[in-house]
């Protein structure tokens, strides 16, 4: 009879410790979207606009056709949607980012910067040819100004190092040299080039590359490791900022990279620019 009572406590006992570990692992391991909300004030604009930032799709795929990734996005109603690399992917099928491009083509206007694996190939072009014919205009270096909800934003890029260090220089001394009146938007792939950025004149960049330091304890690590910044990044996601820059860094939406992600959603990026 004792031993009955010992095996019935020791059973409650590994039951009361298995089912919270259990129910903390599932929240750990969740690849269920995540939309981040964000505001920046300014003085350039007197009515809001609202921008969606996608990066590091890495193929992943979101529902059939990439249904709910498309509902997401629609369900922000932004005026604006920005790629910051890493969408397409070159040893990769690239149907996951076709699907997705496909589903949002018809929203507003889209603008992405090519990240290291878009221009992992012979043909550096070949990416860009993918985002063009799905109405998404492709930013270098050179500036694209448009106008929306009546504010005026000027749009740049910053390609990644796999352009070409020629390439790459050539763009960097461009946009030090680039300045405006009008609230001006860098979308850069690499989150860890803040002391480049801190050279130029920007007011709001986008950044991925980190995929938010990939394992994540809330309140305690904001990431372990990120692609080119190594063990706990600096710039593995959320909002940095210096002089009159802000810079936001997603975490992306792959959902597995080499090991899966720890307390660490894939992030869809909605930013509120709104009057000051």
């Amino acid at each position: 009879m004792k031993n009955l009572k010992k095996k019935s406590v020791k059973a409650f006992v590994a039951t009361a410790l298995l089912v919270p570990a259990a129910a903390i692992g599932v929240v750990a391991l969740s690849c269920k979207l995540n939309i981040v909300n964000y505001t920046l004030q300014t003085e350039k604009f007197t009515k809001p606009v609202r921008v969606v930032m996608l990066s590091d799709l890495h193929a992943s795929i979101y529902g059939d056709n990439q249904i709910d990734l498309i509902r997401a996005v629609k369900a922000q109603n932004p005026d604006i949607i920005v790629f910051a690399g890493d969408i397409l992917v070159e040893d990769m099928p690239h149907l996951a980012s076709i699907m997705l491009l496909e589903g949002i083509k018809d929203i507003c206007p889209c603008y992405a910067a090519a990240g290291n694996h878009e221009l992992k190939t012979d043909d550096k072009t070949a990416c860009k040819k993918i985002f063009r014919r799905y109405g998404v205009t492709v930013v270098e270096s050179e500036n694209h100004t448009i106008t929306i909800n009546g504010q005026t934003i000027d749009i740049c890029g910053l390609e990644d190092p796999f352009a070409g260090q020629k390439e790459f220089r050539r763009q960097i001394e461009v946009l030090k040299k680039f300045k405006t009146d009008n609230f001006s938007l860098l979308i850069s792939h690499h989150a860890e080039f803040a002391a480049l950025y801190k050279k130029m004149d920007f007011d709001l960049i986008f950044s991925g590359h980190a995929h938010g330091g990939q394992w994540r304890i809330p309140f305690v690590l904001n990431g372990l490791y990120a692609p080119d910044q190594g063990f706990f990044p600096q710039y593995a996601g959320g909002v940095y900022t210096y002089n009159n820059t802000t810079q936001i860094v997603g975490r992306g939406l792959v959902k597995f990279y080499i090991i899966p992600r720890v307390f660490n959603r894939p992030e869809l990026v909605v930013v509120d620019i709104v009057p000051k």
